[in-house]
């Protein structure tokens, strides 16, 4: 048996019960930082936003870091992340980000999963580096999603604190993405200039490569780029408040 929150409301007790349920997610509460409503579970301390999207996709306010709270870039397909030292510099573990050291193939035409025989044109949860990271509520946004944020909000470029893209959506809400840049070949590339972050979907009509969402000063895109190369990853959450799972067809069909 496993114990799971069933209520919580902000400075009032909470009710627990025993239950075999794993499926079992527990409600949110809602605080408001900088005049933004973010929701906060203290059973999984990953802040989202809800920017009122169709879909009903909840987005996390922050990407995926490590401990100490560095960026960091994975490559498609694999979940463990490497900070800026563990790319450029002799810090250990190492990560090229190049075909030579890509979990799945070797080079653009040797790609042991996700390929033209397997069929798979969506991470499975065990390679969705949101879901292995912070767990099971989370995954990597699909190249759905990312359209649905950019038709769904207005975007301007950021240079207050950090650098980046900031969505507004019409409730008010709003969810900014740091450029910090892409990793390849040892390098990172872009920081303060650029960002680039994976969607979970693979590009169709080459394998190789994967969607993304990519932006700079004066334009955003999404486009596709080799899976080896070390991005960004900014999860979304697939449930709401009261824990109902989301219901868009369309959207749902490609989570």
């Amino acid at each position: 048996m496993k114990m799971y929150l069933n209520k919580f409301e902000l400075h009032e007790d909470y009710v627990d019960f025993m239950s075999d349920e794993d499926e079992y997610i527990t409600p949110n509460v809602s605080v408001c930082v900088d005049k933004n409503e973010v929701h906060y579970n203290p059973f999984d301390p990953h802040e989202y936003v809800d920017l009122g999207l169709p879909s009903g996709a909840l987005w996390a306010t922050e990407n995926i870091k490590d401990s100490d709270g560095n960026e960091l870039y994975f490559a498609w397909g694999e979940t463990e992340g490497y900070t800026d030292d563990q790319v450029t510099g002799s810090t250990t573990p190492h990560k090229n980000f190049n075909w030579s050291d890509y979990k799945y193939g070797t080079s653009f035409n040797n790609l042991t999963k996700y390929n033209s025989t397997d069929g798979k044109t969506v991470l499975d949860s065990e390679d969705d580096a949101a879901t292995v990271n912070w767990g099971k509520n989370w995954k990597m946004p699909t190249k759905a999603l990312f359209e649905e944020l950019v038709e769904n909000t207005t975007s301007g470029w950021t240079t207050d604190g950090k650098t980046g893209i900031t969505f507004t959506s019409n409730n008010g809400n709003t969810l900014f993405f740091p450029a910090v840049g892409f990793a390849d070949y040892g390098e990172v590339y872009g920081v303060g200039d650029w960002g680039y972050y994976w969607s979970s979907s693979l590009r169709g009509g080459a394998v190789y490569r994967a969607w993304d969402l990519s932006f700079g000063s004066d334009e955003y895109d999404i486009n596709g780029d080799d899976r080896c190369y070390g991005q960004s990853v900014r999860p979304v959450r697939l449930y709401n408040n009261s824990g109902t799972t989301l219901q868009d067809p369309i959207i749902q069909a490609e989570l």
